[in-house]
């Protein structure tokens, strides 16, 4: 099946489903590891079990759709259907080797909502970290998750470990790019759209805003025009990615919530590289206590869990001196 994001890369060893089932195993062993009683405890006992138990629930009573039709939404997402009073995930399969990081980012948001009701969604900044956390602790879970694949991508073979740390540079590389800095120029992007309206009389005024914005924070335009073909275009398709993000027109402002909620998700991550229980713990007090309903600050929640803060540059020399360590 066609994979990794420049839609050129075959993998011939497996099919995508049973690749997909494969991986959602690997993702079932890492959420043993993160409901166990020694990483529940000190948060709340009633935690035990809890993303197994989410998972079961949502296939038994099918609450996960997958559609592979371009016709209808490409993107993916969970939302609370409060007249049932359950979580309901989409996705839209790419049937890409990736398809597996967005179930477990959606997997975060579900289980959530599956352990708060309604409350679990109620601040996006918290529910962000729920679902890029787990996304990113998956990471751990790379070489089980990739080890048997092959994959032969312009002309050249990966498979084992050297597949499960592209996939990791990949996905950080990913997190940094599209929910740190991206997170941030959405979200002056829409700021000066909405304060200053009378500056954009067409999508082209909006567009020449956003260029701006890539260019004044180092996304030059070889870099775009790169990207861009990398992932299939031949035109400069990351200039009017604004315009292509769904967030822009349904839910204007959420974007930035990318950006406040990927830096603590990374500071979870990074701590799981050496000690996953402990990390863990920290997950699981953010999904306990993020529901809006215990009173905590989002810097208090951050605080409280051990997790580093976007608000603390003691948290970005944390993620710095890790990044030094694997890129």
């Amino acid at each position: 099946f066609v994979t990794i994001s420049d839609g050129r890369a075959v993998v011939d060893t497996v099919s995508s489903d049973e690749f997909f089932a494969s991986a959602q195993n690997a993702a079932l062993g890492m959420f043993g590891v993160i409901e166990s009683s020694e990483a529940v405890s000190g948060v709340s006992s009633s935690m035990r079990g809890y993303l197994t138990d989410a998972f079961e629930y949502m296939y038994d009573y099918d609450l996960y759709y997958t559609s592979r039709n371009g016709n209808g939404n490409t993107g993916a997402f969970t939302t609370y259907l409060s007249g049932f009073e359950i979580p309901y995930l989409f996705q839209y399969r790419n049937d890409a080797i990736d398809d597996i990081s967005t179930f477990v980012h959606e997997f975060g948001h579900f289980s959530s909502y599956y352990l708060s009701g309604a409350y679990g969604g109620s601040d996006l900044d918290v529910a962000e970290i729920q679902s890029q956390g787990l996304e990113m602790m998956l990471m751990n879970y790379y070489d089980e998750v990739y080890g048997s694949l092959t994959v032969t991508s312009g002309g050249t073979t990966y498979s084992g470990e050297t597949l499960a740390d592209l996939m990791r540079k990949s996905e950080l590389f990913s997190q940094l790019l599209f929910s740190v800095v991206m997170g941030c120029i959405m979200d002056e992007l829409q700021y000066d759209v909405y304060t200053n309206i009378g500056n954009y009389d067409s999508g082209a005024d909006v567009t020449a805003k956003y260029t701006s914005l890539l260019r004044e924070y180092g996304l030059t335009e070889s870099f775009t025009r790169d990207y861009s073909e990398l992932i299939g275009y031949d035109y400069d398709y990351f200039e009017y990615w604004w315009a292509a993000v769904s967030h822009t027109f349904s839910q204007p402002f959420y974007y930035i919530s990318y950006a406040m909620s990927a830096v603590p998700a990374f500071s979870v991550y990074v701590d799981s590289t050496s000690d996953f229980v402990a990390a863990a713990r920290e997950y699981n007090f953010i999904q306990y206590y993020g529901n809006g309903e215990s009173g905590y600050t989002l810097e208090t929640l951050l605080a409280e869990a051990g997790t580093g803060s976007p608000f603390e540059e003691s948290t970005y020399e944390e993620i710095g001196a890790y990044l030094e360590t694997v890129v």
